[in-house]
Order: C-alpha cells, then sequence, then structure tokens
C-alpha cells in the first residue's frame, strides 16, 4: 500500500546561493591577485582551512583572520579591509526568490538553516538578509553548522512539525543529505523557476 504524503507545513532555506549570490566578481578576484600578489585559489584553499571553527563561532574573528595572514603572509588590516570591502559588494539578493518566499509566508511557516562566519552574519544584518525567516538557524549563533546532522535536528525541533512536514532547500548537494536521512523533503537549488517547480511536485501551494 502506498504511504500517502504528509501535507507540508514548514519550509527552511539556505542563504548564500539560494536567497543571495554571495561569490567573488572574477573581476575582484583579480583585483585581490593584484593587490596581495597571490593566487585568489590559495588564499581560498587556506580560509576554507579556517571556516569551520569560524562558521561555528569557536574562534574570534579577530583570530580567524589572523590566521589566514599569518598563514599567507598579508598584512591583517589590509586583508579585513579588502575583505569587508568585496563581501559587501558581492551580497546581492535575488529578487525572484524573495518573491516566492514573500507568496510561501502566507501558507507555511518559512525559515532559514545556514551556514556563517560572524563577521559575515553583521553584514547580512545590515543588509536584512533575514527578515523573510520567521526561524533563523544561524550556524555562528548556535555553534552548529551544515551538514552536522545535529543542525538539522534542531531545524525540526524549533518548527515543532514532524520532518515529513518540512522542505530544505539548498545549493549544495552534500548539505541535502543530513536532511534526507531525517525524512525532511529536499530540493538542490538551481534558480527560482526550477525551485517552484519542484515544490508544486511536493504539493507546495505558491
Amino acid at each position: 500500500m502506498k504511504q500517502e504524503k504528509k501535507e507540508i507545513k514548514a519550509i527552511f532555506f539556505d542563504i548564500g546561493g539560494v536567497l543571495y549570490n554571495e561569490s567573488v566578481s572574477l573581476t575582484d578576484k583579480k583585483k585581490f591577485e593584484k593587490r596581495f600578489n597571490i593566487p585568489f585559489s590559495i588564499y581560498q584553499k587556506v580560509v576554507w582551512k579556517h571556516v569551520p571553527l569560524a562558521q561555528k563561532n569557536k574562534i574570534p574573528i579577530k583570530t580567524y583572520f589572523q590566521k589566514i595572514s599569518r598563514e599567507l603572509n598579508l598584512n591583517k588590516k589590509d586583508l579585513i579591509n579588502n575583505y569587508k570591502k568585496t563581501r559587501e559588494k558581492s551580497i546581492k539578493l535575488k529578487r525572484d526568490v524573495e518573491k516566492t518566499i514573500i507568496k510561501l509566508k502566507k501558507n507555511y511557516l518559512i525559515g532559514t538553516l545556514t551556514n556563517i562566519i560572524l563577521f559575515n552574519h553583521k553584514l547580512r544584518l545590515k543588509k536584512k538578509s533575514y527578515k523573510q525567516f520567521k526561524i533563523r538557524l544561524i550556524s555562528c549563533k548556535e555553534g552548529l553548522r551544515k551538514p552536522d546532522i545535529r543542525f538539522y535536528r534542531l531545524m525540526i525541533k524549533r518548527a515543532k512539525v514532524s520532518p515529513e512536514t518540512i522542505v530544505f532547500i539548498d545549493d549544495e548537494e552534500k548539505m541535502l543529505i543530513p536532511a534526507k536521512k531525517l525524512g525532511i523533503n529536499t530540493i538542490l537549488f538551481k534558480n527560482n523557476k526550477q525551485l517552484i517547480k519542484d515544490l508544486k511536485k511536493l504539493e507546495v501551494e505558491i
């Protein structure tokens, strides 16, 4: 006997790559390389070594930038100033996705489950990036980050609904795996048109 599909009650979104484009432009990458005289790919590699602890707020932001600047032999102050300037410029709202979220808010509990370092979280606050979300699960505030399954369990707990009635949307496949294990419906985000199509497959009203 085919199991009856449970009605969706809550929809959670990742932010970077879904609601906002937060990627650094090719122009800014080239500017970085010219200014600091190192390949941007090398810089990114070092950054991602320290990101996991920073996203859980397990190391202070000053220490985070200090570790990166020391490892690459860069001036910490210059690095922070460049980072802040580039980051502020790179955060761009996807207005079509925002419109979809606003429509969904009429009938569903809307939340976010997102990985972010405290420095970037403060920039998001300035841009009011969280205003559409009733439940805000932010890695640097919770001390947990995706894909730690405990972060997804926390999402279920805060939503106060069964996992089968939740949809989680992310632009990275690996971030969806723990959600699937817990019985949460998942959508791999590519663009707004595809998002709407996949939501409708789950019988979500838009």
